[in-house]
């Protein structure tokens, strides 16, 4: 129902429409990203209350992941209030051994609950729920460049689904033969354009790390007098060793864990909820363009702003990672390393994200093919890893000019030979310490069977798995 609607939409504007009159990009098909920094009311730890303002200049300094469009929306922050289950408070709320020691089952239960953090991430989830329309909306506007008067083109929708010559000259042959043929080829193209448009939402929190070792230690111990007393009232052989012992492991690992400070990211990713009803729904409030000005259209704003377009969650990641092990070393940049590991921390989480979704996993290009290896773009940044498979994809178009991706072969991460595309190049230059040939390494190289049929304008797609150490 979806495509016959928008058919006889595009009709009106596509008549004898010649695609090839309009700015065509040369960027390969990629999937579009948006990111929202979800700022918190949560309480942080005194020691790091100075460094909390390092959060939004470290997302403002992140640099936006090159396999992806970026989706210039406008909504690039919120607040989400006082999140329930955050870290905080669960050392607020069950503290020191004092009040540890007094659990009752259900207590037990309920630290065990809030320490996988699923409250906390169902917590943000509702918060993000309350700004899933407005972004929905402001990636519709964007595809078809919606302005504030309802009047919309399709410059922007086309400039990136029909990213190649072949679909430019499929469209152009169409327009002069059929013009429903055009139509209806640039409907296939347009539309996996919009679906594959996501937004991930990000919470960053420091933390110093000895409250937090200081509950684990407290909480270890009182497990293991628990699981004493269970054992002992079992008549378990020394039982009466399992309480020492447990407290004699806690306090080790509180002793390797106290110093320092952590950054702690969530992030929450969603996709556009598109389908073929809600398509139809969309399409449905487009108005026939004007066959003089056939690229462009009405659109009924009212109507448009009434109606709900939300995001679909996917799934979430979180990760923390120590920033430095000495506070109050003056000597240090604090500032500088926790800017640093917030940075690190969302890369790794995109591409775990990635592995958790198939769809999301972009393709990279292949650079340059040698005899015995290929170059793609990708390095640090992306989390490349020694030994990583990927697959080799081969870009083939129908007699249409649909683009599919056809799997060719296979290849490896070389290593040693992984590009550091996080580095300061120009920075860089003028330390006579780095490698000349780390400076020239502008890929990362992989190695393998699927070489021989890689070429120049194929990509590689990351096989999911860990890599080998």
């Amino acid at each position: 129902m979806s495509k016959k609607i928008f058919l006889v939409i595009l009709a009106a504007a596509f008549v004898a429409a010649p695609l090839s009159a309009k700015k065509v990009t040369k960027e390969y098909q990629r999937p579009s990203l948006h990111f929202v920094l979800i700022n918190t009311d949560e309480p942080t730890s005194d020691q790091v209350a100075d460094l909390v303002p390092q959060i939004q200049v470290a997302w403002d300094q992140y640099e936006f992941p090159t396999l992806y469009n970026q989706l210039p929306l406008g909504l690039k922050s919120m607040n989400g209030g006082t999140p329930k289950g955050g870290t905080m408070e669960l050392i607020t709320r069950f503290g020191t051994y004092d009040k540890l020691k007094d659990m009752k089952a259900e207590d037990i239960k309920e630290i065990n609950e809030l320490k996988s953090g699923k409250a906390y991430i169902n917590d943000l989830k509702e918060r993000c729920s309350a700004v899933e329309d407005e972004l929905a909306h402001q990636i519709l506007t964007h595809w078809f460049n919606i302005q504030p008067d309802g009047t919309y083109t399709l410059d922007t929708i086309a400039k990136y689904a029909c990213y190649g010559a072949t679909q430019v000259a499929a469209l152009d042959a169409a327009a002069t033969t059929d013009a429903g043929a055009q139509v209806t080829l640039l409907s296939d193209l347009m539309e996996p354009t919009i679906a594959n448009s996501y937004v991930a939402f990000s919470k960053v929190a420091l933390y110093a790390n000895e409250p937090i070792a200081a509950f684990t230690r407290d909480l270890a111990i009182v497990l293991g007098e628990i699981s004493q007393k269970i054992a002992e009232q079992a008549g378990t052989p020394g039982a009466g060793l399992i309480g020492p012992a447990a407290k004699s492991a806690a306090l080790i690992a509180y002793e390797a864990t106290k110093e320092g400070y952590s950054a702690y990211n969530t992030t929450l990713l969603y996709k556009l909820a598109w389908n073929d009803s809600i398509s139809a729904e969309f399409n449905q409030l487009l108005k026939p363009a004007d066959p003089a000005n056939p690229w462009t259209g009405k659109i009924d704003m009212a109507a448009f702003k009434a109606k709900h377009f939300g995001l679909e969650f996917l799934s979430s990641d979180q990760c923390h990672n120590v920033v430095t092990r000495t506070i109050g070393n003056k000597d240090e940049d604090h500032a500088g390393l926790t800017r640093l590991t917030i940075k690190k921390n969302l890369n790794k989480q995109i591409v775990n994200l990635q592995n958790k979704n198939e769809e999301f996993k972009p393709m990279v290009p292949i650079l340059k093919v040698e005899a015995k290896y290929l170059l793609a773009d990708m390095g640090t940044k992306e989390e490349v890893r020694p030994n990583e498979t990927f697959n080799v994809i081969a870009p083939e178009a129908d007699e249409r000019g649909v683009i599919k991706y056809k799997v060719v072969g296979q290849v490896k991460v070389k290593k040693d030979a992984i590009w550091d595309n996080e580095i300061d190049m120009a920075e860089a230059a003028d330390n006579a310490a780095v490698n000349q040939e780390v400076l020239e390494l502008q890929g990362t190289q992989l190695t393998g069977a699927g070489v021989k049929a890689a070429k120049e304008g194929m990509f590689v797609k990351r096989v999911k798995g860990k890599a080998k150490k």
